[in-house]
């Protein structure tokens, strides 16, 4: 008789591909698996794969800067979505301030910014008084 091979995977050793699971997490490998095949097949169905980089970049920001709108409210304790929507208003306030008063350019930029962190600094201390008080 042969020699009997041991298939069993040993519990004490990890395989590369556990480690990247382990250390990456399945949820995000399956993100961008699923990511990355979206750009192989793109220009097979006739997509610009440039374009849609731009767009998933822009994309991606735009969720950043929506998802920092909330940590004050998370902050102060209000919740998540209460954070979301104030953050939007404040930016749109700040925005229209902005095209009201005539500005263009980075400067138009910079004092919707202001506005708009000055309306949520304010609303946030308002409210972390009030959840001080309570």
């Amino acid at each position: 008789m042969g020699k009997i091979q041991d298939n069993t995977i040993n519990p004490g050793k990890k395989t590369k591909i556990r480690e990247l699971i382990d250390n990456f997490g399945l949820p995000r490998l399956i993100i961008a698996g699923f990511l990355l095949a979206l750009f192989i097949l793109a220009p097979i169905v006739g997509a610009d794969l440039p374009t849609q980089i731009t767009n998933t970049i822009n994309r991606f920001s735009w969720n950043a800067v929506l998802v920092l709108a909330m940590v004050p409210m998370v902050h102060s304790g209000c919740g998540l979505n209460f954070g979301l929507p104030l953050g939007i208003i404040s930016g749109l306030l700040g925005a229209t301030m902005s095209i009201q008063f005539g500005f263009s350019g980075p400067m138009s930029f910079c004092h919707g910014y202001s506005d708009c962190y000055s309306v949520c600094a304010d609303l946030w201390r308002r409210l972390r008084l009030a959840a001080q008080q309570d």
